[in-house]
Formats: structure tokens, sequence, C-alpha cells
């Protein structure tokens, strides 16, 4: 059985990704790749974040972030586990921060 796929371009942080993708995926690839570029458009905006490559791994982060402390999905992380990850996210904020300052 094959599924159809269908190239798609997606606009990201002024680049466009050409991305093949089933189609009963297309609407849902166009939903995801708008919350990443305005995630990474924020982390630009707000100027304490240089460089495309930081911008997408704090935006991944933050996304990450989200995922697990959303109350639609079903990831359960034990406490220590979410404490490492808020832990992880702080220190990274602050490496990024001492870098721009």
């Amino acid at each position: 059985m094959t599924t159809e796929k269908i190239a798609t371009t997606v606009h990201i942080l002024d680049e466009d990704y050409l991305i093949n993708c089933p189609v009963s995926e297309q609407a849902a690839l166009i939903s995801a790749a708008r919350h990443l570029d305005k995630h990474m458009r924020d982390i630009r905006d707000s100027g304490k974040v240089l460089g495309v490559e930081r911008i997408a791994v704090m935006a991944g982060l933050t996304i990450a972030h989200e995922m697990i402390n959303s109350d639609t999905h079903n990831i359960l992380l034990d406490p220590d586990t979410q404490d490492q990850i808020n832990a992880m996210l702080k220190q990274l904020d602050g490496a990024l921060q001492d870098t721009v300052d």
C-alpha cells in the first residue's frame, strides 16, 4: 500500500523549505511550520539570542517544553525528569544570555 505524497513549501524564519509529506498530513505540516516560525521570530525579535541555529534550538526546546507540559498529550514524566528539563532550560537561557551581553 502506497501513501500519496505531496511537495509542500513551508516558510520558516525568512526561508522556504520544500518538504514531501503524505497528503493527509499536509495541513498538520503547515500548522507545525507556522508554530515553529512564530516561536523562532519571537526569539529572534527578543534580541537575546543571535544566530539561526541557536534560535532554532531555543524554539525547539520551547516547543518540546510546551508539549511535555500540555494537558492534551499523553506524555508522563516523573518529577525528577521534569526538574532536569526545567534546569536545562534555565541553564541554556543563562548561557545564551551570557553570549548576548
